[in-house]
């Protein structure tokens, strides 16, 4: 019997849709919305590329659900310094802070 491996990847925007259309070249693959736009394209998993993390729209995220930034799957990719800076028990100067945070995650 054959064991499939399952990776989970993070699409943004992609919460706003039932189905997405996958497709897939030998080192790529794109996610396709059912209105044909093109959602997310990258690299395969397993070509052993770093990826970039879509910091804007996480930051967004965190500023709309501020409790959820400590249990973020992404948190543990800050820096210590700045994870201490945004994980405080004040929500409103969390709040705050995220927002300061958005220019800096800008290219």
């Amino acid at each position: 019997m054959k064991k499939e491996m399952s990776r989970t990847i993070d699409i943004p925007k992609g919460y706003n849709y039932g189905q997405l259309h996958l497709v897939l070249y030998w080192n790529r693959f794109k996610v396709v919305s059912p209105n044909g736009e093109l959602l997310y394209e990258d690299e395969r998993p397993y070509m052993l590329k770093k990826r970039n993390i879509p910091w804007k729209s996480i930051l967004l995220d965190w500023a709309r659900k501020r409790r959820c930034v400590t249990y973020s799957r992404y948190a543990s990719y800050l820096p210590g310094r700045i994870y201490q800076y945004i994980s405080i028990e004040n929500y409103q100067l969390r709040k705050e802070r995220i927002k300061w945070l958005k220019p800096v995650s800008d290219p």
